[in-house]
């Protein structure tokens, strides 16, 4: 008996997330590069806490930018099983710094977490970080303090993002729908970039560091690219 594995590309691409984007998104990498090498200026132009606090926070915003670029290198390449496969953690990552942000317990919790694990060499089960980090920033929200479209958005896609984790497999191999589908994928690759970077915009801002033309520079090409979704 022979066995096929295919997989069929049913993805929701009128998402809001997708929707902020200009259709030029999905053509080449120019969006994409603008917010890669804007979050790079931005994190190095960043004066973090001298603390723990700001440690993580600088790490976890270039590992931001790392799987970013990774999902930039991938799509490039055509390898887009591993392309889709990065949007959770990126998410996740992003999320990790507006938690972090809002509050400094969270790295704190993060080394007390790891440090756990490794004495129990990894034979528990523990709380995710990542519900750990939704739990601080929807109590945060709840305060009234407020959130954007962007991490509207971002928390919507992750569903997508971790389906695809689990699902692309031999999405790469699908080379007829790839190619008719490549626009709406290069756009989403670029969707969960910008609603990355947006929340990590905030993180920076919760903590106090946003007036620096770095960061007024990245939330411009940020706005711009949804107004120009908008007008679309």
């Amino acid at each position: 008996m022979k066995y096929t594995f295919q997989y069929s590309l049913e993805i929701d691409f009128q998402s809001h997330a997708l929707q902020l984007l200009p259709e030029a998104a999905g053509m080449d990498f120019t969006y994409l590069d603008q917010l890669l090498d804007s979050l790079s200026e931005l994190i190095s132009n960043t004066t973090w806490p001298r603390s723990l606090q700001g440690e993580f926070l600088n790490y976890v915003t270039l590992d931001v930018y790392e799987f970013g670029y990774a999902i930039r290198t991938e799509a490039a390449a055509g390898r887009w099983t591993v392309a889709v496969s990065l949007m959770r953690p990126l998410q996740e990552r992003s999320e990790y710094a507006l938690a972090a942000a809002i509050d400094p317990s969270f790295s704190e919790d993060y080394l007390t977490r790891l440090n756990t694990l490794t004495e129990e060499k990894f034979s528990r089960q523990h709380r995710g970080m990542v519900e750990g980090a939704r739990g601080k920033i929807d109590q945060w929200v709840k305060k009234s303090h407020g959130i954007d479209g962007h991490f509207e958005a971002s928390r919507t896609l992750n569903k997508v993002g971790s389906e695809m984790l689990h699902h692309a497999i031999g999405l790469s191999r699908e080379h007829e729908e790839i190619a008719k589908a490549r626009p709406e994928l290069l756009k989403m690759a670029t969707g969960r970039v910008l609603a990355a970077v947006a929340i990590v915009l905030l993180a920076i801002k919760v903590i106090g560091e946003a007036d620096t033309s770095a960061w007024r520079k990245t939330s411009g090409i940020v706005n711009l690219l949804q107004a120009n979704g908008n007008c679309n």
